[in-house]
């Protein structure tokens, strides 16, 4: 008996952990359906770019919004709102049940580097939206459709997907043109590559113009005094930081790229870099998710050496594609470690392995195995040691705060929720 309790000792305490965890995210989260945000604030005003200064790149949103507002009466943010919860729903509908079916174990889906970032603030984005549409794209590759077609409503998809948000190119374009090579009767080579690419040239040239189109203040002005009009709001002035996104929009590029990367590397917390604080997340990520089936398997479920090979390969291959982001394009890390794990879960998930080992080149699946077996030489992976570092890993919504690493954390939620327990308690006594 005892050699049966040891043996499970480390998953009895990851699903009471995990239990109590969901109970605290989702208290956290409940609040902020009902709460009411300005339109000046960085949640609303990202869906209130349009085109009434011009043609601007993430304006298809907000134009929508402003064509339907001029001719019908509805509440804009309770509109918003539902867009950014049904998105939020599908999500978390896709993987669960993914993981269902699989019987995968369910421990990292809530986690803050995947589902769980959107717990903390953070979900009225449009990055919900733009995976459900990555998705989409998948399943439209992986259907039994002609090719032509194929290629048809993918360039549709994604060109739709870009005019909501032009960095979906990142993350979709590059692995969608490898994905395609194995539809082509046809293993990756650089030719089979290129000509895949030029299948996608439609979405590339789209993301090129609209990349373009960034707008400035006059822009932005222009845009606000829209809705101002509209809604019967104060003309105000927009200066650098005065109205959210729409402020951003008059963001110069060269300044901006800098000051991401000063946030993202030179911020100083707690006594820490964050020069030291994001690579050791990245890795630490890379290592919870490609030992993470292996180790908890229990025999459920089959998950073979080569899965994880060709799981690790789609991962390192996103990671490659966001590496902009991470450096000077965002300085929310934690959309875009979010953008990294449900791209390549959705990958994984979608197409069987035969598919994605077609689609990638022997020399990157040779260099992965080798990253794996060097990273599982230095730290062998256990329940015990894979289980302590995901009940202490916390990934920060915006900018490095050694503060957000623990309260985004499991332990740190669980710790938060039972001490506004305790404060209430403390209240009727």
């Amino acid at each position: 008996m005892y050699p049966i309790i040891k043996r499970n000792y480390s998953t009895i305490i990851l699903n009471f952990l995990f239990v109590i965890y969901c109970i605290a995210i989702v208290f956290k989260f409940l609040p902020q359906i009902i709460l009411y945000y300005d339109y000046k604030s960085w949640q609303i005003s990202e869906y209130l770019v349009n085109y009434q200064g011009g043609f601007v790149r993430r304006g298809l949103i907000g134009e929508l919004l402003y064509f339907f507002k001029c001719h019908f009466d509805f509440n804009i943010q309770l509109v918003i709102k539902i867009i950014c919860l049904v998105s939020l729903l599908l999500v978390n509908y896709f993987f669960v049940s993914s993981f269902l079916k699989r019987k995968y174990p369910m421990f990292i889906l809530p986690l803050s580097f995947f589902l769980g970032v959107y717990m903390f603030d953070c979900w009225m984005k449009r990055d919900n939206l733009l995976i459900c549409l990555f998705i989409l794209i998948l399943w439209i590759l992986k259907s039994n459709w002609k090719l032509s077609v194929k290629v048809l409503f993918a360039n549709l998809v994604i060109i739709i997907a870009l005019f909501v948000h032009e960095a979906f190119a990142l993350f979709s374009i590059p692995i969608v043109c490898l994905l395609f090579i194995p539809f082509t009767k046809s293993r990756y080579s650089l030719i089979s590559f290129l000509k895949s690419v030029g299948y996608f040239s439609p979405s590339l040239i789209v993301f090129i113009i609209l990349s373009k189109f960034h707008g400035n203040f006059i822009t932005a002005q222009f845009i606000w005094n829209s809705w101002a009009s509209l809604l019967g709001l104060p003309n105000e002035i927009v200066t650098t930081n005065s109205h959210g996104f729409i402020s951003s929009i008059g963001w110069e590029t060269k300044s901006t790229f800098i000051y991401h990367f000063e946030m993202n590397f030179l911020s100083y917390n707690f006594g820490i870099y964050s020069m030291f604080f994001w690579p050791l997340a990245i890795i630490a990520v890379y290592y919870i998710l490609t030992n993470y089936f292996s180790t908890f398997n229990d025999g459920k479920f089959k998950f073979s050496d080569r899965q994880n090979l060709i799981f690790s390969v789609v991962l390192i291959f996103q990671l490659t594609c966001l590496l902009p982001f991470f450096l000077i394009l965002s300085c929310d890390l934690g959309r875009i470690f979010f953008y990294w794990v449900s791209t390549s879960m959705a990958v994984f998930i979608v197409f069987p392995e035969d598919i994605l080992e077609k689609s990638f080149p022997v020399s990157f699946l040779k260099i992965t195995f080798f990253v794996n077996s060097w990273m599982r030489s230095l730290v062998k992976p256990s329940k015990s040691f894979l289980s302590l570092i995901m009940i202490l890993i916390g990934i920060p919504n915006i900018f490095f705060s050694f503060e957000d690493v623990i309260r985004h954390s499991v332990l740190g939620n669980i710790f938060e929720m039972f001490s506004k327990l305790f404060n209430y308690i403390l209240l009727f006594l």
